[in-house]
C-alpha cells in the first residue's frame, strides 16, 4: 500500500534538503505544487464518480535525485490511468513541456509502470500522450495540448491566490474532457502531425525568443548607437510605430522583434531538414561543439545554409545565405546563443522529415508563422475551409492557369496545387502521368514582402521536396509593377532552366489566366503614398495605381478613396481570359461606402456577378479589424447575360466549417467545398438553409438601382447649383474626413462631381443590405416598398461646421469653474493666456474658453455662440443650450478692425499655433488647408443650420435631435434640412427618423468602424437612407407621431441592447449570455416607443392593428438580436486589441517622445537663440501680415520687406525699410517662420550677414534633426513629413506648456 501523501512530503522534503540547496528549491516547488494538485483532485473526483478516476497520487521514486516528480491517477482495482511530469515555470525544464528529454523521461516511466497515458506539464500547457501509441510511426501518435490561458514566469507565480482558481478551473476542464478519451468515447483525439510539429516548435522557439528580446532591452539601453539603429530598423524595415519612453510598450516591440526575428530563421531551419532527407550529401543540422561564440554560429549557419543551395542547384530564395540583414545575425548576439540554438536543433531530433508525407510538410510550413508576423506584412492568416470555397467557385479545370497577386504565405496556391490535383483525378478513371512540374508551371503568385515570398515559395516546393526541378513560379515583387511589365511583354519571372548542373536563369512568361484568386492586403486609402513623396519606389503612388488601372480598363476612374484593395481588381483581371474567374477576399466597405461605387459599376459592366458572401458568425480574419466579404466574379464581355445574371448574397449564420461538416480527407475536403458551391448556385430566390442564408437579386435590378441613386444625385447637385455651393478639396482637419463625397466652399458633404451631370449615369448601391438586413426588412420592403423615399429626396443633408481646426475654434466654456476657484483677491493668480478682469467675466460680457492644448484665455461673449459638438453622450431628441459644452468663434470682422480687443489676441494665438493631433499636419491654424481655403481664416459666420441633427457615428442609443432652436453644429454631425416643409413638416420626419425602424435599417446603410460598436453614416448614406415617406402623413396618424414623439423628447433614451450585455466586458461571459433567449432592452418596453412605432407602421400602410402589433414584436426582437451581436463583437475585439497591445499614436505624442532625444540646447526656441545673439543690437519691430521680399537686384527695394494685411476685406501693404540686404533676408525669414514682433538687429552690414549665416545653419540644422528623428521612428513618409515638421515648429517656437485643467486645478489646491 502506498504511504500517504503527507507522510511522503516529509521524506520528500527531507531527502531534497540534504541534496544540495539551488536544486532543492526547485524540487520542493514542485513536489509541494504536486501535492496540493493531488488534494484538488481527489476531492474534484469524489464530486464526478462519473468519471473513471478514484485517486490521484505523487508517487515516491528511487529515481528523486533525478529532479523528477511525478503525479499518477487512478482508476478502479489500482488501475494506472495517466502519468506524468510536472515541472515549474521560469526553470530550465519548466521552459516547455514539448522538451524532448523531458516528453522521453516521461514515456519511459509510463512504460515501466504500464500507465495508459502520460503527460508532461510546466503548468502553463499540459500536454497528453498516449501511451500505447508512442512507440508507433511518427504519424500514428496521438498527442494534445491543453493551456492554463495564463502566462506564468516564474515559480513563485503559481502561489498566488488567483493562479489557484485558475489552476483549479483548469483541471476540472481537463479531467472532464479526459474522461471521455479514458473511457473511449472520444477514439478520435489528437493533432494532427503539423498541428502538433508546429506547437511543439512554437514553445521551443520561446527561448530564443526570450533571449533576444532580452539582449535587444540590455543593449539599446547601453549603446545610444546601437539603440538609434535599432530604433531605425524596427520603423523603416517593420513599419512599426512606437514610443521609446514608455518602457512597457518598448519591451512589447522589442518582444515581437525578437519573434519576428526567431521565426524567420526557424523556417530556414525547418526546411533545411525537409530538404536533407532528399540530399543525402548534406550535414545534419547540428552545432559542433568547436562553435563557442555567436559570430562564429552565425557564420555556421551561413555555411550551412549556402551547403544547401549548392548541393540542390536550388532554393536560394528560401535560403539566402548571400543576403546581407543588420538585424538577423542579433538572434546570435546573446552570450548563451550557441546553447540555445543547439536545444532548439535537438528538439528537431524526434521529428524524421524523411517520414513525414509531403502534405503534413506543407502543412507545417503554412502554420508555422506567428499572428504578430503576419501583421507586419498587412496579411491575415486565410481560413482554408474560406480558401476552398473561393477556389471551387473560380478553379473549374485541373488544367487551369491561376495567379494570386498577393500570394502571401501562400494559402491560395497551395490549396489551388491540391484541388487541380483532385479536379484530375475525378475526371480520368486513371490518373495520367501528371508530374508536380506541370502543377508549378500553371501557379502563379506574387508577393512584395521577402518573407512572405519565401513563405509562399517554400509552401509550394513543399509539395513535393523529391522533385528535381521544384521551381515555383512565385515573383517577389509590388504587383502592379509586374503588371505593369507583364503588360508590356516583359516576363513574369525568371527561374532556373536546362539540365541539372548546367542551368542558368531564363525567362517565364505569364499565360492568360483561368482563375484569379487571392486575399489582398488592407491598406487605408490615406496610407497610399502619393507621388512626390521623398523615397518613393516604382508603382507605389496612388496617381500610379490610378492610371495603370486607366490604362488595363478604359473609362474606369477608381475613387481617390478607394483601399488598396480596389486597385488589384482591375489590375489582375487585365489578364483574365474571357469567361474566366475571379475570387477575392476583400474588406466589406465597398459593398457601401463611396469609394465602392465605381467598383460597383465597373463590375457590373464588365462580369457576371455570380455570389457574395460574408459571415454573420465569425471573424475571417481574427487580427484583421475589417468586415470581411468574399466575391465570385466571370468575367464577360456580353451585356444580355450580364443582365440575366441572378447574384446571390449569401450570409453565413454558422461557422463555415460547421456548414462543410467533417471532412477527414482531401476528398472529403474538395467535395464539401464544391456541393456548398452548386448549392448557393442553384438558388433562384430567396431562401434560408442550415447556416446560411441566400438573397437573390437580378444583377440588372442592382443597375437600375445604382441609375435611381445617380438621379438622386443629380437632383443633389441641381439643389446646392440653386444655392451656389461649390465643391472643394476637403484637407487634413482634427475631424474625421468623410469616407463619402467632396466639400463645398463652406465644408458642407455634397455626393457629386458639381462639373458631371449624372442623367442616367450609375451613380451607387447598398449591397451590404442584402447580406446583413433580417428577413423581416425583406417581407416589408417587398409588401410596402413604395412607401419608402430616399432621405435625401426629401432634405438636403450635409456636414455641419467644418473649422478646420476644432481644438481652437471649439472651446470649452470654462467660465464659471474659473469664477469659483478665483476670488477677487485670486484672480491674478487665475492661468490665463492673456488677462482679464474677473467683473467682465461675471457680467458675461467676456467668456473664458479653454482650448484643444489646455490653454485659458478671454473672448467676448458676441464672438461666440453654442455649438452641439457630438451626439455620443446625448440621449434625448430635443437638444437645449443649456444642454452643451462647448461653444464655436464666430467672428467676420476683418483682423485690423479688432484692435484692443480679446478675441484678436485669441486669433493670433491661434496664427501660431499647431495644435497637433494623429489627423493634423503640424502647422499654424491659419496654414490649415479648410482654414486657408476662407477669407479671413478664421470666419465661420456663413454657417447655416437644419431642422434636425443626425450624428455621422452612432452606437447603441438612437438619437436623431429635432433642431428647434436653430444651433449651429459640427462637421462630425449633419444638419438635415427639409425642402419643403409644408409637405413634409420637419416635426414629423424628426418622429419618423427616431423610430426603431431606422435605428435597425440605418446599420444596413452604414458601417461599422472595425467590426466593433461604432456605427458610422456618411454623407451618401444618409441621402440613400429609405425612410417612411412622411409627405403621406394623414392628420390622425401625424397626431400620433407627434404625441408620441413629444412624450420621447420628455425622458432620456437608452441603448437598444440588454443591459446585462452593456456592463459586461469579458468575452467569456458575453459568450455565455448570449446563449441565453433574447430579452427585450429596457427602450424596447416603454409605451411612447411603441405608440411611435406603432404609428410608423400605420403610416407605411398597415391598416390591421393586430398585424402593426406583429411587425412591432419581431421588430424588437430583431433590434434586440441585432445590438446584442454588435455588443458581443465590440467585447471580443477589445479583448483582442488588448492581447495585440499596439494601438495608433498621435503625432504629437511621437513628437514628445522624440523631444527628449534632443540636447538642451536643441530645444531652446529660436527666438530665445537668436536674442540671445543679438542683445545689445538695434530693435526693430516686425509687421504681421504675409511677407514678400524684392529681388536682389532691385536697386530701390532691395533691403525693404513688404507685408500684405487684410483690412475691411481688402488688402493692405506696409514696408519696412531695413539698412541692408542682409537685414531684409533675415527680417524675411524670421517673418517666413511666424516671428513678429520686437526683434534687435546688427546695425553693421557684415555683422547682419554673419547673423544671417548663422541662421541658416540653425535652421538648416533643426531641420536635419527634425527629419532624422522623424525617420528613425516611422518609415512611412507621410507620418515621418508631419512629425518632422512638428518637431520643427517646436524647435523653432517652443514646446507647448499645457495648461492644468480645472480638475487638475482643484486637485493641486486641495493639496
Amino acid at each position: 500500500m502506498l504511504e500517504s501523501a503527507a507522510f511522503l512530503l516529509v521524506k520528500v522534503l527531507f531527502s531534497l534538503f540534504t541534496s544540495g540547496m539551488a536544486d532543492s528549491d526547485i524540487r520542493i516547488y514542485e513536489v509541494t505544487f504536486c501535492s496540493r494538485v493531488a488534494g484538488w483532485l481527489n476531492a474534484l473526483f469524489a464530486l464526478h464518480p462519473e468519471w473513471p478516476f478514484r485517486r490521484a497520487e505523487i508517487e515516491e521514486s528511487k529515481a528523486l535525485h533525478r529532479k523528477r516528480s511525478d503525479l499518477r491517477i487512478y482508476g478502479d482495482a489500482g488501475r494506472l490511468i495517466l502519468a506524468g511530469e510536472v515541472k515549474m515555470p521560469g526553470t530550465v525544464e519548466g521552459r516547455t513541456p514539448y522538451n524532448s528529454d523531458l516528453v522521453e523521461n516521461s514515456a519511459r516511466k509510463a512504460d515501466n509502470a504500464a500507465a495508459e497515458f502520460f503527460f508532461t506539464w510546466n503548468v502553463n500547457l499540459l500536454v497528453l500522450f498516449d501511451r500505447k501509441k508512442w512507440h508507433l510511426p511518427l504519424m500514428e501518435r496521438r498527442v494534445q495540448d491543453y493551456e492554463l490561458g495564463l502566462d506564468l514566469e516564474s515559480r513563485e507565480d503559481v502561489d498566488r491566490k488567483e493562479v489557484e482558481i485558475r489552476i483549479k478551473e483548469f483541471l476540472a476542464d481537463f479531467f472532464a474532457q479526459f474522461a471521455e478519451i479514458a473511457l473511449g468515447k472520444k477514439p478520435e483525439w489528437g493533432m494532427r502531425l503539423d498541428q502538433w510539429f508546429v506547437r511543439s516548435f512554437e514553445h521551443h522557439i520561446l527561448w530564443p525568443v526570450k533571449r533576444t528580446r532580452d539582449h535587444l532591452w540590455a543593449k539599446a539601453g547601453a549603446d545610444k548607437t546601437f539603440d538609434h539603429h535599432l530604433q531605425e530598423w524596427i520603423a523603416k524595415e517593420q513599419g512599426w510605430l512606437f514610443t521609446r519612453n514608455d518602457p512597457i510598450q518598448w519591451r512589447e516591440v522589442l518582444d515581437r522583434t525578437a519573434r519576428t526575428l526567431c521565426y524567420v530563421f526557424a523556417n530556414r531551419l525547418i526546411f533545411y531538414e525537409s530538404v536533407r532527407a532528399k540530399f543525402a550529401e548534406l550535414d545534419a543540422l547540428e552545432i559542433p561543439k568547436s562553435v563557442k561564440s555567436p559570430e562564429h554560429l552565425y557564420e555556421h549557419f551561413q555555411k550551412t545554409f549556402q551547403q544547401a543551395v549548392e548541393a540542390t542547384g536550388d532554393y536560394e530564395t528560401l535560403f539566402y545565405p548571400y543576403e546581407k540583414d543588420w538585424a538577423g545575425p542579433l538572434i546570435f548576439a546573446d552570450a548563451d546563443s550557441v546553447e540555445v540554438w543547439r536545444s532548439v536543433i535537438r528538439n528537431l531530433e524526434p521529428f524524421n522529415f524523411k517520414l513525414i508525407p509531403t502534405d503534413i510538410l506543407g502543412g507545417i510550413f503554412r502554420r508555422l508563422i506567428d499572428p504578430a508576423e503576419r501583421r507586419r506584412f498587412g496579411q491575415v492568416y486565410t481560413s482554408e475551409d474560406l480558401v476552398d470555397v473561393v477556389n471551387a467557385f473560380c478553379i473549374r479545370s485541373a488544367e487551369a492557369n491561376m495567379l494570386d497577386p498577393a500570394g502571401g504565405s501562400g494559402s491560395f496556391v497551395v490549396r489551388g496545387y491540391h484541388r487541380k490535383a483532385w479536379l484530375k483525378q475525378r475526371e480520368t478513371l486513371t490518373h495520367p502521368s501528371v508530374s508536380h512540374q506541370d502543377w508549378l508551371r500553371q501557379i502563379h503568385a506574387v508577393d512584395i514582402s521577402l518573407f512572405a515570398a519565401h513563405l509562399c515559395t517554400l509552401n509550394l516546393a513543399a509539395r513535393d521536396i523529391q522533385d528535381e526541378e521544384n521551381y515555383p513560379r512565385v515573383r517577389r515583387g509590388n504587383f502592379f509593377e509586374v503588371a505593369r511589365d507583364v503588360a508590356k511583354k516583359k516576363p513574369f519571372c525568371m527561374l532556373p532552366q536546362g539540365l541539372q548542373g548546367e542551368r542558368t536563369p531564363g525567362p517565364v512568361n505569364l499565360p492568360p489566366l483561368d482563375a484569379i484568386v487571392g486575399n489582398p492586403p488592407y491598406v487605408r486609402q490615406e496610407l497610399i503614398p502619393k507621388r512626390g513623396e521623398k523615397g518613393l519606389k516604382p508603382m507605389r503612388a496612388k496617381e500610379d495605381l490610378h492610371e495603370l488601372c486607366a490604362d488595363f480598363w478604359p473609362g474606369l476612374k477608381l475613387s481617390g478613396r478607394s483601399d488598396l484593395h480596389c486597385y488589384f481588381w482591375p489590375a489582375a483581371t487585365r489578364f483574365l481570359k474571357e469567361g474566366g474567374w475571379f475570387g477575392f477576399l476583400v474588406s466589406s466597405s465597398w459593398l457601401d461606402v463611396e469609394y465602392g461605387f465605381a467598383l460597383q459599376e465597373w463590375v457590373l459592366s464588365n462580369f457576371r456577378i455570380h455570389a457574395i458572401l460574408e459571415s454573420n458568425a465569425e471573424p475571417w480574419f481574427e487580427d484583421a479589424r475589417v468586415k470581411t466579404c468574399a466575391v465570385i466574379l466571370q468575367r464577360c464581355a456580353n451585356p444580355q447575360a450580364r443582365t440575366a445574371q441572378l447574384v446571390r448574397f449569401v450570409r453565413l449564420d454558422a461557422p463555415l466549417e460547421a456548414i462543410l461538416g467533417e471532412r477527414p480527407d482531401e476528398n472529403a475536403r474538395q467535395t464539401a467545398a464544391e456541393n456548398f458551391r452548386d448549392e448557393i448556385a442553384a438558388c433562384k430566390k430567396n431562401a434560408t438553409r442550415n447556416g446560411w442564408r441566400v438573397v437573390v437579386k437580378k444583377q440588372d435590378d442592382l443597375w437600375k438601382d445604382g441609375l435611381r441613386a445617380g438621379r438622386l444625385f443629380e437632383m443633389q447637385r441641381q439643389r446646392d447649383l440653386a444655392e451656389s455651393i461649390k465643391p472643394q478639396i476637403g484637407g487634413d482637419d482634427d475631424s474625421d474626413e468623410a469616407e463619402n463625397g467632396i466639400y463645398d466652399e463652406n465644408g458642407n458633404g455634397i455626393l457629386h462631381d458639381s462639373t458631371t451631370d449624372y442623367g442616367q449615369r450609375y451613380g451607387g448601391g447598398k449591397w451590404g443590405k442584402y447580406l446583413r438586413a433580417p428577413n423581416l426588412y425583406f417581407r416589408i420592403m417587398e409588401r410596402y416598398g413604395n412607401r419608402f423615399v430616399p432621405l435625401g429626396e426629401i432634405a438636403a443633408i450635409r456636414f455641419g461646421v467644418k473649422s478646420g481646426c476644432d481644438a481652437f475654434f471649439m472651446p470649452r466654456d470654462v467660465s464659471p469653474g474659473f469664477l469659483e476657484k478665483y476670488s477677487k483677491l485670486d484672480w491674478n493668480n487665475a492661468p490665463l493666456m492673456t488677462h482679464c478682469k474677473r467683473a467682465e467675466v461675471e457680467s458675461g460680457e467676456v467668456k473664458l474658453v479653454e482650448a484643444g492644448d489646455g490653454t485659458v484665455h478671454p473672448v467676448e461673449a458676441k464672438y461666440l455662440a453654442p455649438e452641439i459638438h457630438s451626439l455620443m453622450n446625448v440621449s434625448r431628441p430635443a437638444m437645449s443650450v443649456a444642454d452643451l459644452d462647448r461653444l464655436v468663434l464666430m467672428v467676420a470682422e476683418p483682423m485690423a478692425d479688432l484692435q484692443a480687443s480679446y478675441v484678436q489676441k485669441y486669433l493670433r494665438y491661434g496664427e501660431k499655433t499647431a495644435f497637433a493631433s494623429k489627423k493634423s499636419k503640424a502647422v499654424p491654424v491659419p496654414l490649415r488647408p479648410t482654414c486657408a481655403g476662407r477669407d479671413p481664416w478664421y470666419d465661420l459666420t456663413y454657417t447655416k443650420r437644419g431642422h434636425l441633427v443626425w450624428p455621422k457615428s452612432q452606437q447603441y442609443r438612437h438619437v436623431v435631435i429635432h433642431n428647434q432652436n436653430g444651433l449651429i453644429v459640427n462637421c462630425n454631425l449633419y444638419d438635415v434640412t427639409v425642402v419643403d416643409q409644408k409637405a413634409c413638416p420637419p416635426g414629423i420626419l424628426a418622429a419618423v427618423l427616431n423610430s426603431t425602424l431606422i435605428a435597425l435599417t440605418k446599420v444596413y446603410f452604414g458601417r461599422y468602424a472595425g467590426t466593433e460598436g461604432n456605427l458610422k453614416t456618411e454623407v451618401v448614406d444618409v441621402n440613400l437612407l429609405e425612410v417612411p415617406n412622411p409627405r403621406h402623413v394623414t392628420k390622425a396618424v401625424a397626431k400620433k407621431l407627434q404625441d408620441a414623439f413629444t412624450s420621447l423628447c420628455q425622458r432620456d433614451t437608452s441603448p437598444m441592447v440588454e443591459e446585462e450585455f452593456m456592463e459586461c466586458h469579458a468575452a467569456e461571459r458575453a459568450r455565455k449570455l448570449a446563449e441565453k433567449p433574447i430579452s427585450l432592452p429596457w427602450e424596447l418596453q416603454q409605451r411612447d416607443r411603441r405608440a411611435l412605432d406603432l404609428a410608423v407602421f400605420e403610416l407605411l400602410g398597415v391598416t390591421d392593428a393586430k398585424e402593426r402589433e406583429a411587425l412591432c414584436d419581431e421588430l424588437y426582437r430583431e433590434t434586440a438580436a441585432h445590438f446584442r451581436q454588435i455588443r458581443v463583437v465590440e467585447i471580443q475585439k477589445q479583448k483582442q486589441r488588448a492581447g495585440m497591445g499596439s494601438r495608433e499614436f498621435r503625432n504629437d505624442e511621437l513628437a514628445a517622445d522624440l523631444w527628449d532625444a534632443l540636447a538642451e540646447d536643441e530645444r531652446q526656441p529660436l527666438a530665445d537663440w537668436f536674442a540671445a545673439l543679438t542683445s545689445g543690437s538695434k530693435p526693430h519691430v516686425i509687421p504681421e501680415g504675409h511677407a514678400s521680399l524684392p529681388d536682389a537686384s532691385d536697386m530701390l527695394d532691395a533691403a525693404t520687406v513688404f507685408f500684405r494685411q487684410s483690412s475691411g476685406g481688402k488688402a493692405v501693404a506696409k514696408s519696412l525699410s531695413l539698412p541692408s540686404r542682409s537685414h531684409a533676408e533675415t527680417v524675411f525669414t524670421l517673418s517666413k517662420l511666424g516671428l513678429h514682433g520686437n526683434v534687435r538687429l546688427p546695425e553693421a552690414e557684415r555683422a547682419a550677414k554673419e547673423l544671417n549665416e548663422q541662421l541658416d545653419i540653425r535652421l538648416a540644422a533643426i531641420a536635419d534633426k527634425a527629419n532624422h528623428l522623424a525617420r528613425s521612428r516611422t518609415g512611412d513618409e507621410r507620418k515621418a513629413a508631419d512629425l518632422a515638421g512638428l518637431l520643427q515648429h517646436w524647435m523653432i517656437h517652443g514646446k507647448p506648456r499645457k495648461q492644468p485643467k480645472q480638475e487638475e486645478l482643484a486637485c493641486k489646491t486641495e493639496e
